[in-house]
């Protein structure tokens, strides 16, 4: 599959109205979503405030299941979030105006390949975006944001794990994962990162002991969602096991 191919599979992927009202409810209202949601947010709040930062911007924003609760948390912080899709980003947007955090966010409809700003700010984040692309398009999104940075801007986003990742899906089957993602070594990732200008300063290594995590959500969630979130949360500070993925801050070199 040729990468423009690749690119527009997964933007007719995420641009019908199904999915966009549904991704959030589908994805991050489970005890396991749920944790795994409030582990990014909380990481990029730490960010910004551990580091002063006043401009952001969100690439792939989609519904500003982010944003939502990063604003919420940081009310000095103004940005602005971008999305491909028109159905997500009014979504986002009323879920902003919702939490009364809208005013401090700019909305903008454009292709992250070709960043429509005239500007750089301090802080990039994007999640579930990167890791879709192969290679050649992945450099390409390293550039654009790079071009957007401020000297020393800072950029958050997550990748997953290939040894904990890899075997799962063989087990699940392959075919199950229609959507590409990119498996790394925590090694191979640093390297690709250096090679794009890019220097890894943090991580937080997150959805440890994914097995244990899966069993909670299958046979204890049904019967307790508290009980099968604490537990999960629990497994998480307990910092056992090889985590699924990490969530990677980098340095503008």
């Amino acid at each position: 599959m040729s990468n423009q191919l690749h690119k527009e599979r997964i933007r007719s992927l995420y641009s019908e109205n199904k999915v966009s009202e549904n991704y959030i409810k589908e994805r991050f209202t489970s005890p396991i979503g749920r944790a795994l949601h409030e582990a990014q947010v909380n990481f990029v709040r730490s960010i910004i405030i551990k580091y002063g930062l006043k401009s952001s911007l969100e690439i792939a924003a989609g519904p500003a299941r982010l944003t939502v609760d990063i604003a919420k948390g940081n009310e000095g912080i103004k940005g602005t979030i971008i999305d491909g899709n028109h159905n997500m980003l009014l979504l986002g947007q009323k879920r902003l105006r919702e939490r009364g955090v809208d005013g401090l966010w700019h909305i903008v409809e454009g292709d992250t390949f070709s960043l429509p700003f005239n500007k750089n700010f301090q802080l990039i984040y994007t999640f579930r975006f990167i890791r879709h692309f192969h290679s050649e398009d992945r450099i390409k999104i390293y550039q654009q944001i790079y071009q957007h940075l401020i000297k020393g801007g800072l950029l958050v986003f997550d990748a997953v794990n290939y040894d904990v990742s890899y075997p799962l899906r063989v087990k699940d089957g392959l075919d199950n994962y229609p959507v590409y993602d990119k498996l790394y070594r925590f090694k191979e990732l640093g390297e690709e990162l250096k090679a794009n200008g890019f220097e890894i300063i943090d991580y937080r290594s997150i959805q440890k002991n994914y097995l244990s995590q899966g069993f909670i959500q299958i046979w204890i969630a049904p019967r307790s969602y508290s009980l099968a979130y604490w537990l999960i949360k629990m497994i998480e500070k307990l910092n056992i096991g090889e985590p699924l993925e990490w969530i990677i801050l980098c340095r503008k070199i």
